[in-house]
């Protein structure tokens, strides 16, 4: 920040505060800036910004600033781009004491929610730091009544059920519960779902709490049961309920499209094809392209496109961590040649496991 523009926040403060600006705190107020942007590795306009939102921590000394700071990198875990984002989104928590207010919320969410796990308390202070302010009676109730109701709707059995929902999507927290409750039974009534049904779909998605029923879900439903049935659409939400979040014109007719190209089908072939998989919707077609590269330069292309058309499952299997990890073990180990694509792509790990042993005794055998 520019002098002027320090001179000209100093001077707000005091008209505010009824303060007298003096050198000592100007220069407290340069050497605070000074430490923010070092410590944070923030550039200028986004400490600006900063202190723009929070003119009180031109107040603050470094040291004290030092303390929070380093309070919520040692609490959350959080690397110095993580910490500016927090800072960004609500630089009034470094306002804010440690013992009063931050550590007491902290032990709330941790001791009502069961939110223990650290990587995810971190997911949901980093999306919503601002749950850090709600030190108060009436914040805290309405946070439990909230988690309560959530439980309650979603057929959860533990608090720690509830804590992995929230953590899964952290803002469901800022939605009102008329809203959540208004698209569970939108959701419900229009896939004719049970409450368990609709339950669990809540469970694998809860973004779709945030979804507006008119402008998100009832297009791409209505998109989804004209192309595929009433039967197969629900069938596709369940197995991926982010379906309903994608757009039609950008990401579910294109990808159509880009399976009936590349495997040779009509309409009701790709259609017969995402029924089997629906999550097929979600893999990418550079991830798809390379997947049917690694089968064709091991199986040929004709018995590929028949083994994937009719499982295309296969197409779900992690190149890097299952397909790759497999064959270099097969390849090495002398039997190659002697798996089945089935075997290579589907088979759990014990199982292959069991395979990997019996092709190794047969090749013992074979050698005496």
């Amino acid at each position: 920040m520019t002098d002027t523009e320090i001179d000209t926040t100093l001077k707000h403060l005091q008209t505010l505060f009824n303060f007298t600006t003096t050198t000592t705190t100007t220069d407290n107020a340069l050497g605070t800036i000074d430490f923010l942007q070092q410590h944070l590795h923030s550039d200028q306009a986004t400490l600006k910004a900063i202190i723009k939102r929070q003119p009180l921590l031109l107040g603050f000394q470094a040291s004290t600033l030092r303390e929070k700071l380093d309070w919520m990198q040692e609490t959350f875990g959080w690397n110095r781009k993580e910490l500016l984002k927090v800072v960004s989104k609500k630089p009034v928590l470094l306002s804010l004491s440690i013992h009063d207010t931050l550590q007491p919320t902290l032990d709330w969410f941790q001791e009502t929610l069961n939110m223990t796990n650290p990587k995810l308390l971190s997911k949901v202070l980093k999306t919503y730091p601002y749950l850090l302010l709600s030190n108060n009676t009436d914040s805290l109730a309405g946070l439990a009544e909230k988690a309560e109701w959530l439980q309650k709707r979603l057929e959860l059995e533990t608090t720690e059920e509830i804590s992995k929902v929230i953590g899964k999507k952290p803002e469901i927290i800022g939605y009102s519960m008329d809203a959540m409750d208004l698209r569970i039974k939108w959701l419900q009534k229009s896939l004719d779902f049970t409450d368990s049904e609709t339950a669990k779909l809540i469970w694998k998605d809860p973004s779709l709490l945030g979804k507006s029923p008119e402008k998100n879900l009832e297009p791409t439903l209505n998109w989804l049961v004209h192309r595929f049935g009433h039967e197969t659409a629900k069938k596709v939400v369940s197995r991926l309920p982010s379906v309903l979040g994608r757009s039609i014109q950008d990401s579910l007719e294109p990808k159509l499209e880009y399976l009936q190209t590349k495997f040779q089908l009509d309409e009701e072939g790709v259609l017969n094809m995402i029924g089997k998989l629906p999550t097929l919707f979600s893999v990418s077609c550079s991830n798809i392209d390379n997947t049917l590269q690694f089968y064709t330069e091991r199986y040929g292309e004709d018995k590929v496109l028949q083994h994937v058309i009719g499982n295309p499952a296969y197409l779900g299997a992690s190149l890097k961590k299952r397909l790759l990890p497999r064959w270099e073990q097969a390849v090495e180990l002398g039997f190659a040649a002697e798996v089945p694509i089935f075997v290579l792509a589907a088979h759990t790990p014990k199982k292959w496991a069991i395979f990997v042993e019996s092709k190794t005794a047969d090749k013992v055998v074979a050698a005496n």
